[in-house]
C-alpha cells in the first residue's frame, strides 16, 4: 500500500534474485510490469538470464538483462511509479511471454 511510502515521490521497483542451478531462462522472454492500481502501468520485456549469449534466431536478442551484484545476487529494474500521496495499491507482475 502506498500509504507506507513517502508522498509525491517517484519510486523504482527492482526484482532481486539468486540463480542456483537454474535452466530455462536463457531463451524465455519475460514481461515485467509495475504500477499503481487504476493508474499508469510500466511494462517491458526482458531476459532474466544475465549470462546468455545472443544467437540470430534467439527470442531474447537485444533484450535488457539483469546485472550481477557484488553479493552474487542479480537485479533488474521492473519499472517506476509515482506515489501521489493517495492510499493506493502498488501492483507488480513477472510473466513468461509466449511469442
Amino acid at each position: 500500500n502506498t500509504i507506507a511510502l513517502s508522498p509525491n515521490t517517484q519510486y523504482a521497483v527492482y526484482v532481486v534474485f539468486k540463480i542456483i542451478d537454474a535452466w530455462g531462462f536463457s531463451d524465455c522472454p519475460v514481461e515485467l510490469s509495475v504500477g499503481v492500481e487504476g493508474g499508469h502501468c510500466s511494462t517491458k520485456i526482458v531476459c532474466l538470464d544475465p549470462n546468455v549469449e545472443d544467437t540470430p534466431d534467439d527470442r531474447v536478442v537485444g533484450l535488457q538483462r539483469p546485472s550481477l551484484r557484488s553479493d552474487e545476487w542479480v537485479e533488474i529494474e521492473m519499472g517506476e511509479f509515482f506515489n501521489s500521496g493517495l492510499e493506493d495499491e502498488v501492483q507488480m507482475s513477472v510473466i513468461e511471454t509466449k511469442y
